[in-house]
């Protein structure tokens, strides 16, 4: 498996396959056939999540060392990593929504997170209890969407 690809204005944000190295790529360049990265990493690494870009910084989420790690995505630098619950592995997404960041693991378990570059905070955290769950969180019309094997369900802010 393999995480899709992210573009951000004229950058874009990949790491190879089966949890290799983590990299941002000038778009401009690789047009003209330039494969010099902008930075590499081999320590922050994610196979399956897509990162995501909010308010100026790059999250990952590192499925197997259960990690969400927020880097500078202009120089790769990390701000911080932060520790997720230790109960299964990841492949949805982070889904990042109103300064928050949502996450959801195999076995149903959401954790949201401050999406705040100067620390990792937890905001709350949910068992759902529902495997598998490979599903990205979807925000849409102000409400959360969380489909696991079995349910969809549907939450407001009210």
């Amino acid at each position: 498996m393999a995480s899709t690809p992210l573009i951000d204005g004229n950058m874009l944000y990949s790491s190879y396959p089966l949890g290799k190295d983590l990299f941002a790529q000038n778009l401009e360049k690789l047009v003209r056939g330039e494969d010099d990265k902008v930075w590499i990493y081999d320590e922050l690494v994610n196979d399956v999540s897509t990162p995501v870009i909010w308010d100026g910084s790059l999250y990952v989420l590192q499925e197997k060392k259960k990690n969400l790690a927020c880097l500078d995505p202009a120089t790769g630098s990390v701000k911080w990593v932060g520790e997720l619950e230790k109960g299964d592995t990841f492949y949805a997404s982070p889904t990042a929504a109103d300064g928050k960041l949502y996450i959801v693991n195999r076995k149903g378990f959401v954790t949201v997170v401050a999406a705040d570059s100067a620390e990792f905070k937890v905001l709350s955290t949910r068992d759902f209890d529902a495997k598998p769950t490979d599903s990205t969180i979807t925000v849409a019309n102000g409400r959360v969407f969380l489909r696991t094997a079995g349910h969809l369900y549907c939450f407001e802010k009210k």
